[in-house]
């Protein structure tokens, strides 16, 4: 897979956590919501300008973007299950958390 659709994905896969539509963050960063579907289905790479505004209205660091290989370390790894922790209810947490309990013993 190229880098577009790569970068596409994660943007994508970053605007659905943040349970923003392509029409929302297209405002959020001053671009029409066409141009947000182009950049997630890969067929076009933002320019740098873009990138930091679409990063800024995620609420996520520039770099995170671009964190797609297919070998990631254990620090991206865990970085990525945090992430995914913080969207979770407290009734959640608690079943994860006990979930690792009785898969880690």
């Amino acid at each position: 897979m190229d880098n577009k659709k790569l970068l596409g994905q994660r943007i994508k896969y970053f605007r659905k956590a943040k349970k923003l539509t392509q029409e929302q963050l297209a405002e959020l960063v001053g671009m029409e919501p066409n141009s947000i579907s182009i950049i997630e289905s890969g067929r076009n790479f933002p320019t740098l300008n873009s990138l930091e505004k679409i990063a800024r209205a995620l609420d996520i660091e520039l770099n995170i973007l671009f964190r797609y290989s297919r070998t990631r370390t254990n620090s991206e790894i865990i970085d990525n299950i945090n992430f995914e922790l913080t969207k979770l209810s407290n009734e959640k947490l608690e079943k994860v958390r006990l979930f690792i309990e009785d898969f880690i013993l």
